[in-house]
């Protein structure tokens, strides 16, 4: 049987992770008085197994599981990050809610972002979450429903439920050909702004062409009619 040989640096971690057990805080003070290449890595050692209370949970965990809060004695939340991520998953609209108010209320607030976005925390943070959100199909889809939302948002004043609403009235089903279809463009008057109905792509585009001029389009029909054109859909 073939034994793997251990580093010293290895073997003195795995005695400190035996040792925290029994004698926590004394090990704490050997490694930050530690001042070898060893003492980093095991002060992180002995950083997760300091422990602090939950206020909401009242479970003891590791205190990096604790997001920093310079307002409280201890520089630390009160509340663990797995406590807050339920309660922000359970309270989604109002914490988004909270946090566009306290940026519209705090005109500080895009400085102190932009200098946290400026910094090596900032960066990683970021790089992280743009490599998430570009690199699984979560995220893919995550960005092309922001995309969605926005545009309608932006161009038609309308949310994503409003529109799936208006979808599911029509059965998917143009206003003018009457052909269902997975996506229909949203029809407003230029004039007013005021949405007419849902159009699939083509009839979309073809009002757009004849600058939505109802004359034109009745010549367009007597022309037809004239050359007695068949529709390819097989109506007269």
């Amino acid at each position: 049987m073939m034994f793997r040989r251990y580093t010293i640096v290895e073997l003195f971690e795995a005695v400190l992770i035996l040792a925290l057990t029994i004698h926590g805080p004394a090990v704490q003070a050997l490694a930050v008085s530690n001042s070898s290449n060893v003492g980093p890595v095991l002060f992180g050692v002995v950083g997760m197994a300091e422990k602090k209370k939950c206020t909401r949970c009242g479970k003891s965990r590791p205190i990096k599981l604790f997001g920093a809060n310079k307002a409280r004695a201890d520089g630390k939340s009160g509340w663990c990050k797995i406590c807050r991520k339920e309660y922000y998953e359970a309270n989604k609209e109002y914490a988004q809610e909270y946090a566009r108010d306290y940026a519209r209320n705090n005109p500080n607030y895009k400085k102190v972002r932009a200098k946290y976005r400026a910094s090596d925390k900032g960066k990683k943070m970021i790089g992280a979450y743009r490599d998430k959100l570009y690199n699984t199909p979560e995220g893919i889809e995550k960005i092309r429903l922001w995309k969605r939302r926005t545009s309608l948002k932006r161009l038609y004043g309308i949310t994503l439920e409003e529109y799936a609403t208006m979808y599911e009235a029509q059965k998917g089903a143009c206003r003018i050909c009457g052909e269902i279809y997975d996506r229909l463009d949203v029809d407003h008057d230029h004039r007013t702004k005021k949405i007419r109905g849902l159009l699939c792509r083509k009839c979309n585009v073809m009002l757009g062409h004849v600058y939505e001029d109802i004359g034109i389009l009745e010549n367009a029909i007597g022309y037809l009619r004239k050359h007695k054109a068949v529709s390819k859909r097989g109506n007269k």
